[in-house]
């Protein structure tokens, strides 16, 4: 599978989700889903599919659609598609039977069969022909000799010898010129007339002084030819004594004299009207072209094409027989080791693979209190009967043990151990998938849900592990961003094009899948890129305020001038409004010193007043279901300012004096919000606002502890309508903006 493109309408909780994941980099792709967006629902459509159900739409009764296939438009199903879903606590794998077989025995056949293998591996490489691709040396030599056991053919023609051998040279002929569809074609079409050829041909070499039909060729003459001149035979002084008696001094009077003769033969008019028949066929495409070119070179060559499959067997017996020392070596390797494969390979037919491999990548990876062993190891060897497990079952102490039934297994478990057996089962079923050889899309859901943080770090590992197995491509889904963002990194090296998260586009009411985002360090990112972008310098001031309070303490008047800038203030100590760019710019310069927000922003600007300009500017720009961490952080900053500001002036208003207020130096929001419940009760329209302003602007979103992650999961439709709100009840009551 090099793609799978995915179209699905109403399904399950899945509007409209349009992808195509593309498999030629990576075998895996990761998504990151908020709760309820999509994940499950894309887990649930796949299982239907794979197992022959129509996906539905629960809520509405709308009508699904849905089409998940492959780069050549073959649908899943469940021979090429398994599902890992979240948890299944009835689950457990079908083929553990397929896991059954001695590693010890697998071992040794596998160390005699990689010698051969080595050794063969060797031989070929040694071979000196350019095949065509998609074929090699051991392909083509199983085509030609019609055999699907190279190393036995071979062992069969060194005994039996090699036979007639073609005298042909592939570092001058190009292979796939040669020996293609279009030449076998061709001399299949035209053997009537090549034959005929031949025959004119023999004739008039008979009445040849010097070449011989079988014996002394032209291609002999050619060959001998270069040698004399290479190695200075005629420059030594050397004569050639022809059967005539004529003499040869030099390489020029051997060349003229065979190429006299050469010219008799080929030059022969009624040969070369013969040849002229045959020559009609040869350009009719890329292919004979190249083969007539061939020809034209070695005009022999034509005698000896039919039949067409000989003469391809002939060829081959030369390249035997040119590399015949290599042969044999490989060949007593083979015969040195046939015995010890064919003994390793009838026990290989009396057991099933070993298991113990698949529980001990269980065991010495995830923590459970029980081993597990099959009980009736015997039949499922010898007779393929459904293995029954057996679960030793450890007190804390590992002082008692029991067996338990795999049905009472769950009763004594805990959440996580269920989980670890639920994963258990999973893994059988991945190393039996592997075990077929065959591809397969192997979909996650939240496989690290509920795990404690070593568990999680194994199911990473082994995913890592499955994800560099070519026949498996995976799509993982996950809804937390730690797991993602450590997926991403294992398993992707950061890669965006596959680590994606989803997004719901309300105006089209459709789930988009974009590249990820706040994979490595954010932080760094704001750092490397806060000049001339409003929204990275505000969402510094979180994260500067985490520095200080680190690095000096939570009483540190930067600290504190900071916290003004989150919490709205109205000592005059540290009175949100006073506080200007300038101030903002020296508090930051002190915390990184090569940062000037300067550049951007006047120094008499009010801090406070382009929080919230910015928040409006944010809130109006069209995002389609997207917002980047730094406006999100803003929009919520805004929003908790604004909202605080707004209590603030009621409670004065009410009589609340601003000493009481003044005087509350942690966990202001939710004091306010007490204040605010003791003078105006709960069953008012702005209190579910004030609670919205709680719920969505938690000390973790603004980056308490560098910690960003809940933010993430927060709706920008919801930060933008909490502003809007607080906007209109803030123009109502004129006072949004301060006067500076």
């Amino acid at each position: 599978m090099k793609s799978l493109n995915v179209n699905l309408e109403n399904c399950y909780g899945i509007t409209k989700l349009k992808y195509d994941f593309q498999f030629n980099n990576k075998n895996t792709y990761l998504i990151y889903a908020s709760n309820g967006l999509m994940k499950t629902s894309f887990t649930k459509t796949i299982d239907a599919i794979i197992n022959g159900r129509q996906p539905e739409e629960e809520l509405f009764g709308l009508t699904p659609n849905y089409s998940v296939q492959d780069e050549n438009g073959n649908s899943i199903n469940d021979q090429n598609t398994f599902v890992v879903k979240s948890y299944d606590e009835s689950y457990s794998s079908k083929n553990v039977s397929t896991l059954l077989m001695n590693e010890t025995l697998k071992q040794e056949y596998d160390k005699v069969t990689k010698e051969i293998i080595d050794a063969k591996n060797e031989f070929v490489n040694k071979i000196d022909i350019s095949f065509p691709k998609g074929s090699n040396f051991e392909s083509e030599f199983n085509r030609v000799f019609e055999t699907e056991n190279m190393l036995e053919t071979l062992e069969k023609l060194v005994d039996n010898g090699v036979g007639t051998s073609y005298p042909i040279d592939f570092s001058k002929i190009g292979y796939g010129d040669l020996f293609n569809d279009k030449v076998k074609e061709f001399v299949d079409k035209n053997s009537k007339e090549l034959i005929e050829y031949k025959n004119e041909y023999e004739s008039l070499i008979g009445n040849c002084k010097y070449y011989s039909r079988g014996v002394f060729s032209q291609y002999n003459a050619d060959n001998i030819g270069e040698s004399l001149k290479e190695n200075g035979f005629f420059d030594a002084g050397h004569k050639i004594l022809l059967n005539d008696n004529k003499e040869l001094v030099s390489a020029d009077e051997y060349y003229e004299l065979f190429e006299n003769e050469k010219k008799k033969v080929f030059g022969d008019a009624k040969l070369l009207r013969k040849f002229a028949k045959i020559d009609k066929s040869l350009s009719k495409n890329t292919q004979l072209r190249n083969f007539r070119k061939i020809i034209e070179n070695n005009l022999e060559l034509i005698l000896d094409i039919v039949p067409f499959s000989l003469f391809e067997r002939n060829c081959w017996n030369k390249i035997i027989n040119n590399n015949l020392e290599d042969v044999k070596k490989l060949i007593e390797k083979y015969k040195n080791s046939k015995n010890d494969i064919k003994h390793l390979q009838e026990e290989a037919n009396k057991q099933n693979e070993n298991w113990e491999n698949v529980i001990r990548i269980f065991t010495e990876r995830f923590h459970v209190p029980f081993s597990v062993s099959i009980g009736n190891q015997e039949d499922v060897i010898l007779h393929n009967s459904v293995p029954i497990f057996e679960f030793t079952y450890s007190d804390k102490l590992q002082i008692n043990t029991a067996i338990v039934e795999r049905s009472k297994l769950n009763s004594v478990l805990s959440g996580g151990e269920k989980r670890a057996l639920y994963l258990m089962n999973v893994i059988f079923e991945l190393e039996a998938l592997k075990k077929e050889g065959k591809e397969y899309l192997i979909v996650c859901d939240d496989i690290a849900e509920s795990f404690d943080y070593k568990n999680k770090h194994a199911i990473v590992e082994y995913l890592y592990e499955n994800s560099q197995y070519n026949n498996f491509k995976f799509i993982i889904l996950t809804h937390n961003f730690d797991f993602y963002r450590t997926i991403a990194s294992r398993l992707l090296s950061y890669d965006r094009n596959h680590s994606l998260m989803a997004r719901f586009n309300y105006d089209d009411n459709s789930i988009y899948l974009d590249k990820g985002k706040y994979q490595r360090n954010v932080f760094d990112y704001w750092h490397q890129n806060y000049n001339g972008n409003n929204a990275i310098i505000l969402a510094l001031i979180p994260f500067m305020r985490n520095i200080i309070e680190y690095t000096k303490s939570n009483i540190d008047t930067d600290y504190l001038k900071l916290t003004s800038l989150l919490h709205y203030k109205i000592d005059n100590s540290s009175k949100t409004n006073n506080i200007k760019m300038n101030e903002l710019n020296t508090i930051m310069k002190k915390v990184w010193c090569d940062i000037d927000i300067l550049t951007t922003y006047n120094e008499d600007d009010c801090v406070y007043n382009k929080i919230i300009d910015e928040a409006k500017s944010i809130s109006s720009t069209q995002d389609n279901g997207t917002l980047d961490l730094e406006r999100k952080i803003v929009l919520s900053m805004a929003c908790r300012l604004l909202g605080e500001k707004i209590i603030i002036e009621k409670l004065l208003d009410n009589g609340v004096l601003s000493s009481d207020i003044s005087s509350i130096t942690k966990n202001q929001t939710g004091e306010l919000v007490k204040l605010y419940e003791d003078r105006f009760g709960t069953n008012n329209d702005f209190y579910k606002i004030v609670r919205q302003i709680t719920l969505l602007t938690s000390e973790n979103i603004h980056l308490n502890s560098f910690m960003y992650e809940p933010l993430i999961d927060t709706s920008p439709n919801e930060l933008k309508s909490l502003f809007g709100q607080l906007i209109t009840i803030g123009d109502d009551n004129n006072i949004i903006n301060e006067t500076v």
